[in-house]
């Protein structure tokens, strides 16, 4: 799993980052990609829903996909500090609350599909 850690920030994320007027959601997912990590990439799953809520004023929807990387070579910029691929596993500590939370979806919907195949 490739997780990014912004300039000067603790935790990793996943790429990404704000919707323009003009994108749908695949678009904006794939030209933050490739703004934060100099990488294409072709987005190979539906949309992952998260609402994060910090506090009474503010709801933000969350949406994650999984993507492969078509083409480049993940490496930080100006704004990424640290690229790095993690163990679905295996985990640091320091990732952002919807990191884990997705990629505990994830992690039981490959087994369940792994169970299926047994």
């Amino acid at each position: 799993m490739l997780l990014v850690r912004g300039v000067g920030g603790l935790n990793f994320k996943f790429p990404g980052g704000l919707i323009e007027d003009s994108e749908n959601l695949k678009e904006s997912a794939k030209r933050e990609t490739n703004e934060e990590i100099g990488c294409k990439v072709d987005i190979v799953s539906d949309p992952y829903f998260y609402i994060f809520k910090p506090n009474d004023n503010l709801t933000i929807l969350l949406v994650h996909y999984q993507a492969n990387i078509i083409e480049g070579v993940p490496s930080p910029n100006t704004e990424i500090e640290e690229v790095k691929w993690f163990d679905l596993r295996k985990l640091p500590q320091n990732v952002f609350e919807n990191v884990s939370i997705v990629l505990d979806s994830l992690y039981n919907e490959l087994e369940g599909s792994c169970a299926d195949v047994e």
